[in-house]
Order: C-alpha cells, then sequence, then structure tokens
C-alpha cells in the first residue's frame, strides 16, 4: 500500500522484468590447434580415424652422407667419433671431407667410431674441432673392385595412445528443464550439455599440447602425448634462450634445417607474440593514411622458408613450438559426442565423451623454446 502519490518504489508486485535476452558467452572458447586454418584454407590439424586404443605409424630416414664429429682430433688420430647412431652413414672405402682434409674410411671401431686413414688425396692431416661438419664425396675403390660391405637401414615405429575425454554427466530435474527462462530457446539439459562440449574441445586443446604419453594397464588409465612431450623427447630444445629474438628463432630454424626439418608453423602465447611485433620495431616506416596504428607480424620470412605464428591461449608463456603442420593429425576413436543416459528418479541425464590422441611424424625434425620470460 502507498500514501499519495504511487511510484514504482511503491507498487513492485508483478512488475514485468526488463533483461536483455541475449546470454552472452564471456569465457575463451579458442581451440586454434584443432579449428584454425592456414593460408591455404586446409585445417592447421588434419584427422584421421582409428580403431585401437594404441595407434601407430612409421618413420623412415635414409643414411644421410653426413654428421659432425664428436669430440676434437689432432693430427695423428685414426679414429674419429660422428654424432650418435650415424656411424654406418659412411661406408669402407668412402672419402670423407672434414675441413680442408679428406680422411678415407678403412672401418669401423666402437660404438659411432671410424677408422680412417688421413691427409687422404694429397691432403694435409689438421687439428679439427668437435662439432666441425663431416661430408661423405661418396666411395673411393679401385676399377674392378668388389663393392664395400652393405649397409642398411630399419625404419622407427612410434606410437600414441588415445585418451578419453570425459564422460561428464549432465543432469537436471524435469521440474527445472520444463520451467522456461530469459534468453533460453532450449531445454536447459541441452543448453547445459552445450557449454559442457565446449570445456571438452578447451581441455583436449590443453591435452594435444600438454599431454604426457602414459598407459596404466592395472588402473586401464592412459593419456596420449601432446605437442610438448614429442618435441621435447625427440626434437631440438632450446632451454636456454629466456628472451625472444629474431636471431634466436633464425638459429633454431637453421638447425632444424640440418636434421632435414622445414617448419612453416609456430605456436605461441601472446605475450611472446607481442615481442616478436617489436622485431626491429625502430625500423618500421608508417607510411599510411588510415587512423589505425601498431605493428602485426604474421609470419617471418628467412632462407628456410616461411613460418607463421599461431597464437594460441592455452599454451604457457615459456613455450614456443615450431614444426611444419603436415607433421600432425589428430587420431579419432571417437569424436566427442552427447548421449543420452537411461532415466532414473525425476530427472534427465546425459554424458559427454571422445577418445583420440596425437600423432606426430618425424618429431625429431620439430624444436622448441621452453625457458622464455
Amino acid at each position: 500500500m502507498a500514501l499519495g502519490t504511487a511510484t514504482t518504489y511503491d507498487l513492485t508486485a508483478g512488475v514485468i522484468v526488463e533483461i536483455d535476452e541475449l546470454i552472452r558467452q564471456i569465457a575463451p572458447t579458442e581451440t586454434p590447434m584443432q579449428n584454425s586454418r592456414g593460408a591455404d584454407g586446409r585445417l592447421l590439424i588434419g584427422s584421421s580415424p582409428c580403431s585401437q586404443k594404441k595407434f601407430e605409424w612409421q618413420d623412415d630416414s635414409i643414411l644421410t652422407p653426413r654428421s659432425v664429429l664428436v669430440g676434437a682430433i689432432t693430427a695423428g688420430d685414426t679414429t674419429i667419433t660422428v654424432a650418435a647412431g650415424e656411424q654406418l652413414r659412411f661406408g669402407t672405402g668412402h672419402v670423407l671431407v672434414v675441413n680442408d682434409e679428406q680422411l678415407r674410411v678403412t672401418g669401423y671401431g666402437s660404438t659411432d667410431e671410424l677408422t680412417v686413414t688421413r691427409g687422404f688425396n694429397s691432403t694435409t692431416a689438421a687439428i679439427a674441432a668437435s662439432a666441425d661438419a663431416i661430408l661423405d664425396l661418396g666411395v673411393f675403390l679401385g676399377e674392378g673392385s668388389d663393392p664395400s660391405a652393405a649397409r642398411s637401414s630399419d625404419w622407427n615405429n612410434k606410437w600414441n595412445m588415445v585418451q578419453i575425454q570425459g564422460p561428464e554427466q549432465v543432469a537436471i530435474s524435469t521440474t527445472e528443464d520444463m520451467i522456461p527462462k530469459y534468453g533460453l530457446s532450449m531445454t536447459q539439459l541441452d543448453y547445459q550439455a552445450a557449454h559442457r562440449v565446449v570445456e571438452m574441445a578447451i581441455m583436449y586443446e590443453t591435452t594435444l599440447l600438454y599431454g604426457q604419453r602414459m598407459e596404466d594397464a592395472a588402473a586401464k588409465m592412459r593419456q596420449t602425448g601432446g605437442l610438448h612431450w614429442w618435441i621435447t623427447n625427440n626434437g631440438i630444445v632450446d632451454s636456454t634462450t629466456t628472451t625472444i629474438t629474431e636471431t634466436a628463432i633464425l638459429d633454431q630454424l637453421e638447425t632444424l634445417w640440418g636434421v632435414g626439418g622445414s617448419p612453416d608453423l609456430c605456436q605461441l602465447s601472446f605475450k611472446q607474440k607481442r615481442k616478436i611485433g617489436q622485431f626491429d620495431s625502430t625500423l618500421v616506416r608508417l607510411g599510411r593514411e588510415e587512423d589505425g596504428r601498431g605493428n602485426v607480424v604474421d609470419y617471418l620470412d628467412s632462407d628456410a622458408g616461411r613460418l607463421y605464428f599461431l597464437v594460441n591461449r592455452w599454451i604457457q608463456d615459456s613455450d614456443m613450438f615450431l614444426y611444419n603442420s603436415n607433421q600432425l593429425k589428430r587420431r579419432v576413436l571417437r569424436p566427442i559426442q552427447l548421449e543420452a543416459l537411461a532415466k532414473t528418479g525425476d530427472s534427465r541425464k546425459a554424458q559427454i565423451v571422445g577418445e583420440q590422441g596425437l600423432q606426430f611424424v618425424a618429431p625429431s625434425q620439430a624444436g622448441a623454446f621452453t625457458a622464455l620470460t
């Protein structure tokens, strides 16, 4: 009741609520690894089905006729040590060149060692430093000779696990599901389920980035190895650089190029993308007429090719990953799906579940920075 002039402060019962019926999603939902597209319009990570919880693939390589010295040598040394696992890149009778000296392989020593004749072909035996390059000039045998001992290489089996995400339950009382809500054009169960699906897609994104491959047969649990796991266990990792620079990226690209890699994509955080945007900022000349200002760097051109930058809000600021987009593939046993559960009591229930893993071909040709600040 009100005495005198009634106002909106007095008569409050039955007032129609003025509310914007648009429900705004304010949380981040991007999943760049799963949904971003390259300059050619293709998804940056493809997918293919699999039929087992463990999936495998094969990486092959040739006996590339090059390596580096492990340890320095003096002019009188008759054995040299090459990089681990690269002994059979060089056969008996082959002529190598280290700096300006030629060396002829006469046999094999212990693991990763070659016995050599120094100062071959009138060159001068000399001191060489560890990490100096070794190039193979080919086999050098006399006319009519039998071939040197046969060499062969086997391919490597790689494997990963599909990881179950979920099941995540959604349960709504029948009464709640029937009551209409502002801005809701679907049932409450469908609305809540849609949110849980988005959340699960984000969890998949972080799994593809940071999952650690494991299988606990006793507990019947498994996790797929993600980008970080594959590169840090197999690739070229820079764990000392703290401030990203153009030189640091070019050095990493040069190293990857030397092992056969050709990265075309770099995933990084917004913080590190800002720093890349400042490369040579003092040399940028603004000669445009529009009002906008700023410097956006989408890619870096180098002698190793064009490297695109993909900002991913789920990557830690300390990390950057460099790889070729053709190296990755999602293996899907079950896509994320909503499944109705049996009705029990006076409620509606459903579950969301999916199962997939990451296939990473030739991870030794990918690189990472892991100590950025």
